[in-house]
């Protein structure tokens, strides 16, 4: 598993080197248009995965939010405090 994410870290890196001079400036920066690249084809698969289903319990699922301010000893307290 670690040698195929290395593949593709360089691939990704590579591609990126190659792909940056060919690129229009958005901002006053060139490497700004790689970013915005990077982020809108990263978008789709990021919803995908969301909208795939678990096994969690009903009740249970973390909301986007959530995720992101997921404060780990509050949410222990709240499940052994019962």
């Amino acid at each position: 598993m670690n040698a195929i994410a290395a593949l593709f870290y360089f691939a990704g890196s590579a591609l990126g080197g190659w792909l940056g001079p060919m690129l229009p400036n958005i901002t006053h920066f060139q490497l700004h248009s790689i970013f915005i690249c990077s982020t809108l084809l990263r978008l789709p698969a990021c919803l995908i995965f969301q909208s795939l289903t678990t096994d969690e319990p009903a009740g249970t699922k973390m909301t986007a939010m959530e995720k992101f301010f997921f404060q780990p000893r509050r949410f222990l307290q709240g499940r052994f405090s019962r």
